[in-house]
């Protein structure tokens, strides 16, 4: 295997790690996404059940 292939063959293996790394970040974003999006919907929930209860 000449320089340029050992090279390449590197360069493969480090685009590779920073597209796993992305992956597992991305992943990392979508689930704490969800999370607070739920506890938004609960606070939502307490602020709407209270503007009823003031409203009667």
């Amino acid at each position: 295997m000449d320089k340029i292939d050992f090279r390449l063959e590197g360069i493969d293996d480090k685009v590779s790690e920073a597209f796993e790394a992305i992956e597992a970040h991305a992943q990392i974003n979508r689930e704490q996404h969800k999370e607070i999006m739920n506890e938004l919907k609960g606070e939502l929930n307490i602020v709407q059940l209270a503007v009823k209860r003031a409203a009667k």
